[in-house]
């Protein structure tokens, strides 16, 4: 199972991606089902959410697809991206409590 601060590193590291591209990525990532682990959404959603055009947003979810941090099932009307297994979830680090005084 993966999380999208995951997801997000992988993007940050691609090679190649414009920052509207990686900033595409980040918000495809935020659209996670971590129960389904998989992302279902319109590319046209996060063309609006993102202020960007529809071929950007292509163009990042084919970088993805092509960099191996997704693979890809089509659907009639949305394309579902898988993470790939490879992804580390998040270090569990951000769960351990502070320990230390304030003072």
């Amino acid at each position: 199972m993966t999380n999208s601060q995951a997801i997000i590193r992988a993007i940050a590291k691609v090679d190649g991606m414009s920052y509207a591209e990686k900033f595409a990525g980040t918000m495809v990532a935020l659209h996670l089902d971590r129960k389904k682990n998989h992302i279902a959404v319109k590319q046209e959603v996060i063309a609006n959410e993102c202020g960007l055009t529809l071929r950007a947003v292509r163009g990042a979810v084919a970088k993805m697809i092509a960099a191996g941090i997704f693979t890809s099932r089509r659907t009639r009307d949305r394309l579902i991206l898988i993470p790939a297994q490879t992804l580390q979830p998040f270090l569990s680090r951000t769960k351990k409590r502070f320990r230390g005084s304030m003072i």
